[in-house]
């Protein structure tokens, strides 16, 4: 039965400028070229939002996706979590990716791109140095204070250093206190004093 309607998801339609119910015209259809990615710069959507996740973990829910400069991704749960994360966090990609939605800033080559395991993923984000041995490239400062209800206190910088592994680190401080965190997790530390 020939309904001449065309089904996508919210992404898809978004990305193609359209509602549900918009009627569409279709001329003609043309095969797309699409190569290899050497890189793909993407960045938050929405404004305010904190990218809780690193480039690599990001990068194996996007293998095999097509992108161009411009449009807008979610990454999905191709992969199943780590032992370390399930232990962890006691949850699946799906939960921790969920309403994460990245502006597709640029792409190597220009054009159509396919995302591979070779595919040099960046996430944009402002980068910090700081003497707590996490890696600087794993910190991002906000200005924000976070809202820490609900959250995990975890009791030490080994610890937050453990988990910047895997996700982005939040730095936010005021005149009284440093506070790190991530989605589930924070470190609140007093400030250090200058001399």
């Amino acid at each position: 039965m020939n309904l001449n309607i065309v089904r996508m998801d919210g992404l898809t339609r978004f990305n193609a400028g359209l509602s549900v119910g918009d009627t569409i015209k279709i001329k003609s259809i043309r095969k797309i070229k699409v190569k290899d990615a050497k890189k793909v710069i993407l960045e938050p959507y929405k404004d305010n939002v904190v990218i809780h996740f690193l480039p690599e973990v990001v990068s194996k829910s996007l293998v095999g996706l097509c992108v161009h400069e411009g449009c807008v991704i979610t990454p999905s749960s191709k992969t199943k979590t780590s032992n370390f994360l399930r232990e962890f966090f006691g949850s699946e990609w799906s939960e921790l990716f969920s309403e994460t939605e990245l502006l597709v800033k640029k792409t190597i080559p220009k054009g159509y791109v396919r995302i591979t395991n070779e595919t040099e993923l960046e996430l944009l984000g402002k980068k910090i140095h700081g003497d707590t041995g996490i890696p600087e490239n794993r910190v991002i400062e906000v200005k924000k204070m976070p809202n820490l209800k609900g959250m995990i206190e975890v009791k030490s910088l080994k610890e937050m250093k453990k988990l910047s592994n895997y996700f982005l680190i939040n730095k936010y401080e005021n005149s009284k206190q440093v506070i790190y965190f991530t989605d589930k997790y924070y470190l609140k530390l007093p400030k250090k004093k200058r001399r």
